[in-house]
């Protein structure tokens, strides 16, 4: 493959596992070597956590399509240049397997001390965007809340190198083991963060600590944060913009992860657009009955501006629904700007009002110019042959309201029983 570089098999060898490997068979093998590797389980090898980082390092980019393909290309170093960072593996781990520690207890009761977080925690931002805005790509500014180590005390808590000592309620762990009698002979055993330093393993006498953050060792700051949102992005799409996160003594800062998120336009227009297949764009149209019967000529404004003029296919007859394609006018492609996908335009046909069909000439025209049903022959088994009138039928109030809340109820049920979920919030503006 062009570009390759050796030792790109690296990732594959260490989860045993082929370059054509689908996305479940990648997770069956880091699932395995995971349980197997891991440093609880293996308290006599020194190199057990070296190998169990590693081992989570080529997961978390192999199960991802975009680093894959990446690493497939040009292998570490191209994951380098750009601005690869690897997770904690510990942090992967908890979320493969849904929060829990398999191992919590393996070694006899699960009082292991709590671990160090490699970094300071990330910030999630939601970020509301357009769709013209992912066909455009833009830049948002946003105003983000974080801590940061405080410039007084250096990170410190107090004025002084020996400042803090290690809190006697956890003995310096951060957690408490907390027992609780569930019955005779039984006893539940817990891992609680200690009340006392709040799981910091440590506490700074009041007359020590640092004027300006209180002992806290950080400081909440506010900056503003320019967030480039490529062409053919996607809601749902996360930006991730490293060392910007949360700051803690002795850690990396962690990062500000922004998560796209759908916003409406204020232009109704737009309300016609839809983005299909990833990279296509459906646009309805509405055309007359006049149009969709003898062809029509009509333009189109994209979402960056520019006028479409196209014509109906010659000779044609425009049904309801009836959907044309443009090929290379769709969404760009992320990654390849100047490719696009397709656009695909369906058709509604807006049939005249009665008013201007009320004139007899009018009715008779059409009669004249429309092709007519086949005479279909009258009835005339039954013996009498009664002759009715329809007229237009419009819902009542009652009833309007009535299949209103019918169709609500029938989105609740769909919907797991009526539950809602709610946004998650968190400290940003935009700008």
């Amino acid at each position: 493959m062009p570009g390759t570089t050796r030792g790109d098999n690296k990732y594959y060898e260490l989860l045993g596992v082929q370059r054509d490997a689908s996305a479940e068979e990648i997770k069956k093998a880091y699932r395995k070597l995971a349980l197997k590797l891991h440093p609880d389980k293996n308290p006599n090898d020194p190199r057990a956590s070296d190998k169990f980082k590693e081992l989570t390092a080529a997961y978390e980019v192999l199960s991802d399509p975009q680093k894959k393909e990446i690493y497939d290309q040009y292998g570490e170093e191209g994951l380098k240049g750009g601005g690869f960072h690897a997770s904690d593996a510990e942090s992967i781990f908890a979320q493969f397997f849904g929060g829990a520690d398999p191992f919590d207890g393996f070694f006899g009761g699960g009082g292991r001390r709590k671990q160090r977080p490699q970094k300071g925690e990330d910030i999630v931002f939601q970020l509301g965007v357009t769709l013209t805005d992912l066909y455009n790509g833009k830049t948002s500014k946003i105003k983000i809340t974080r801590n940061a180590v405080c410039s007084t005390c250096a990170g410190r808590g107090g004025m002084r190198d020996n400042s803090s000592r290690p809190c006697g309620g956890c003995k310096g762990q951060g957690v408490k083991i907390v027992r609780r009698q569930l019955g005779p002979g039984m006893i539940q055993q817990l891992q609680q963060v200690c009340d006392e330093c709040g799981g910091k393993g440590e506490v700074i006498d009041e007359k020590d600590r640092c004027k300006t953050c209180s002992g806290k060792k950080t400081v909440p700051i506010q900056k503003v944060l320019e967030i480039p949102v490529d062409k053919g992005s996607k809601w749902g799409d996360k930006i991730m913009i490293y060392g910007e996160g949360e700051e803690e003594p002795g850690l990396p800062a962690g990062d500000v992860v922004i998560v796209l998120k759908e916003k409406q336009s204020d232009n109704a227009t737009l309300a016609n657009w839809q983005r299909v297949n990833k990279d296509d764009l459906l646009l309805n149209r509405e055309i007359t009955l006049l149009e969709a019967l003898t062809g029509f000529e009509i333009q189109v404004v994209h979402l960056d501006g520019r006028v479409l003029k196209m014509k109906s296919p010659s000779h044609a007859v425009t049904k309801p629904g009836d959907i044309h394609v443009l090929e290379d006018q769709g969404m760009p492609i992320k990654g390849r700007p100047s490719a696009h996908g397709r656009l695909f335009i369906k058709y509604l046909v807006k049939f005249p009002d009665a008013k201007d069909m009320k004139h007899h000439h009018i009715r008779q025209k059409l009669r004249e110019a429309l092709p007519r049903p086949d005479d279909a022959p009258m009835s005339t088994a039954a013996e009498v042959v009664e002759e009715c009138h329809a007229k237009v039928y419009t819902p009542s109030e009652s009833e309007s309201r009535r299949a209103s809340i019918s169709q609500h109820d029938e989105s609740d049920s769909e919907e797991g029983g009526g539950g809602r979920a709610r946004a998650a919030q968190c400290s940003g503006t935009i700008m």
